[in-house]
């Protein structure tokens, strides 16, 4: 398959989206501006923390609108707060200090 990268708007639909891991792929892409994510054909809309999370793996495309909903730059900040610690333990960069 080859991805258009100059797309700006993405709508998935009935696609089967049903964990976090999946929504990780959206980040290989060069530009999001508009994310829509439909309930119905997309488990992953069921669990509370998608939105925040997918906010935090697209912090660097400045995400515009998530379903619609305009991304606030202090939602931003926040998420990515929220979850960096996470990610750098799941990838073994965060070191406990004793």
């Amino acid at each position: 398959m080859v991805w258009n990268n100059s797309f700006q708007t993405y709508q998935f639909t009935a696609n089967n989206i049903h964990s976090l891991e999946q929504l990780n792929a959206l980040s290989q892409l060069r530009r999001i501006e508009n994310l829509t994510v439909d309930g119905e054909g997309n488990p992953v809309t069921q669990l509370t923390m998608w939105k925040p999370y997918i906010v935090f793996r697209l912090a660097h495309f400045n995400v515009k609108t998530i379903n619609g909903l305009e991304v606030g730059l202090s939602y931003l900040t926040g998420q990515v707060g929220k979850y960096c610690l996470l990610e750098e333990i799941s990838v073994g960069t965060w070191k406990l200090s004793i």
